[in-house]
């Protein structure tokens, strides 16, 4: 035990001590860039680092990791991370708004063609383009589920929101059902005990 806590110390103290040599380094302060994409290096991110806006530094280093994708059956994706990237981390040609239901993207078009949205369309999801229920036509999702729509000239507004299957619906009324009968039941459970404890004071 003795030994393993010894080799287990050490081990960190050369990790944080690379980590600090990085920190330090005026050329490279990125520790590992496996999977990492980065604009700014060195001093120049270092200053984002110091920032006292947080967000400063994610703007310009970032790693383009994806979370649970809707990728089409059969589909054959040789580089993920990369496909992610490309579509989705480095798309920042829209203006995305958070709205009460869902997710506002818009953009300016000068032509008609099939613009990246830079969001995913997962299976329940509901879409409207410029205010109206598209049709297949109007839009399609690439492998890994970016939702890509034929732009009109001019201003294009697509709006998302998540509509939840029956099953879902009807799961969380079942759970909803459940926890007021539970709590009905400890209600009445104890109002029945309440006389029995106050009748042991006379």
């Amino acid at each position: 035990m003795f030994i393993i806590a010894t080799l287990s110390i050490l081990l960190v103290q050369n990790l944080v001590y690379t980590a600090s040599l990085n920190w330090s380094s005026p050329n490279n302060i990125i520790a590992s860039k496996t999977n990492v994409s980065y604009i700014l290096n060195g001093e120049k991110l270092r200053q984002r680092f110091y920032s006292k806006n947080l967000g400063a530094a994610l703007k310009v280093i970032w790693k383009p990791t994806s979370d649970y994708l809707p990728v089409k059956q059969g589909a054959v994706i040789l580089h993920p991370y990369n496909e992610y990237n490309m579509q989705i981390a480095k798309n920042t040609h829209n203006k995305k708004t958070a709205t009460k239901t869902g997710l506002r993207v818009s953009w300016m078009a000068t032509k008609e063609n099939y613009h990246n949205t830079g969001v995913v369309k997962y299976a329940n999801d509901r879409i409207l383009i410029n205010g109206q229920t598209p049709t297949k036509r109007q839009y399609y999702t690439t492998k890994i589920g970016t939702l890509m729509v034929r732009s009109s000239r001019g201003h294009n507004v697509v709006t998302i929101t998540y509509k939840p299957s029956l099953s879902m619906r009807l799961g969380l009324l079942i759970n909803l059902i459940s926890w007021l009968i539970f709590g009905g039941y400890l209600l009445l459970l104890g109002l029945k005990k309440w006389p029995q404890k106050n009748a042991h004071h006379f």
